[in-house]
């Protein structure tokens, strides 16, 4: 007969028993098992994955490997490039529950809530704890990124890593999106935040000048977008500023993360690349709640028409002296 598993301290005692729940990461929209439909994009699909990663390693919970795949029509109505499908991106991670003994589990098993930090409750030993939506953003996750950027390369496949440049970039990373976001003007004053709508364009023309002030004019800048080539023209006429993109929106991710700098959009994506690579950013606003990066002076939130911080002009230098590619670690 299974013990009763009461506290979240007898989860982790469960470990020596063998009883212990089961951990799945709802990663959005409505989840069939083997495909999700019309799911979020990459960037908040990644917040119940990192909480479910840290929920594993914290109450010694048994991992069931997450629905990856995707079927979404909203970019294939666009004509976007990356139809946010997912498939062939991510592979099967040693010690994640797979196959038909998953399926088996996400079908009959009690559904658990995700824990606080520390909660008293019963707890179905046989049941699983299911991790959804974005729930406070990078709080719950500021401090590990080391763990969660070592678990992301393990779930990777090593085709979509090879596909990057090796080693850390010395070039300044844009991201611009576009896709859903709605236009400034559309938006306009009804929106209750900067969240979903595009930036200027002439934003990232002000803030791409700003930092070769301060770090030298010949500094390449690589442009990472789901737009347009002539949506992307005000940009890319700056000198030695060119589009550029790896294939998927995970290799896109990894390789913006090895840059010098990043100048980031209102995109959940953009925050991703910076958290993983523990690269300098500056954003236009500070929607996404929790600290991105460790170091101090390495996040700037510079709406339009303010100047570059010093500070995080310096935090820029200091990266670029010590930093190693994170996926060779």
């Amino acid at each position: 007969m299974c013990p009763k598993v009461r506290t979240w301290s007898d989860v982790r005692s469960g470990r020596r028993s063998g009883v212990r729940p089961y951990a799945y990461a709802e990663l959005g929209g409505r989840d069939l098992g083997v495909v999700r439909v019309a799911g979020p994009g990459l960037g908040n699909m990644l917040f119940p994955w990192a909480r479910f990663v840290l929920g594993v390693r914290r109450y010694g919970l048994q991992p069931v490997a997450p629905t990856w795949r995707q079927l979404k029509v909203g970019p294939l109505l666009r004509g976007e490039r990356d139809l946010r499908s997912y498939s062939r991106l991510f592979q099967s991670v040693p010690d994640y529950l797979t196959g038909v003994a998953r399926l088996r589990i996400l079908a009959t098993a009690a559904r658990l809530e995700e824990p606080a930090e520390e909660p008293a409750a019963n707890l179905d030993p046989r049941g699983v704890v299911i991790y959804r939506g974005v729930r406070d953003y990078f709080v719950p996750l500021s401090g590990h990124h080391a763990l969660l950027r070592r678990e992301f390369a393990r779930a990777v496949r090593r085709e979509i890593k090879r596909s990057i440049p090796c080693g850390p970039c010395q070039a300044i990373a844009i991201h611009v999106r576009l896709g859903d976001f709605a236009p400034p003007d559309v938006a306009g004053s009804h929106r209750e935040s900067d969240a979903n709508v595009r930036m200027p364009l002439q934003w990232y023309v002000d803030t791409l000048r700003q930092i070769r002030g301060h770090l030298g004019g010949s500094l390449a800048a690589n442009v990472f977008s789901d737009g347009r080539l002539h949506e992307l023209a005000p940009v890319l006429q700056e000198p030695s500023c060119r589009r550029v993109c790896y294939g998927s929106s995970v290799a896109d991710m990894l390789a913006m993360s090895q840059h010098a700098c990043l100048v980031a959009s209102n995109s959940s994506f953009s925050m991703w690349a910076c958290f993983l690579g523990q690269v300098p950013v500056i954003r236009p606003s500070s929607e996404m709640e929790g600290r991105l990066i460790a170091r101090e002076g390495g996040e700037a939130t510079v709406p339009p028409g303010a100047e570059v911080p010093r500070a995080w002009i310096e935090s820029v230098r200091k990266h670029c002296e010590r930093r190693v590619s994170w996926l060779d670690q």
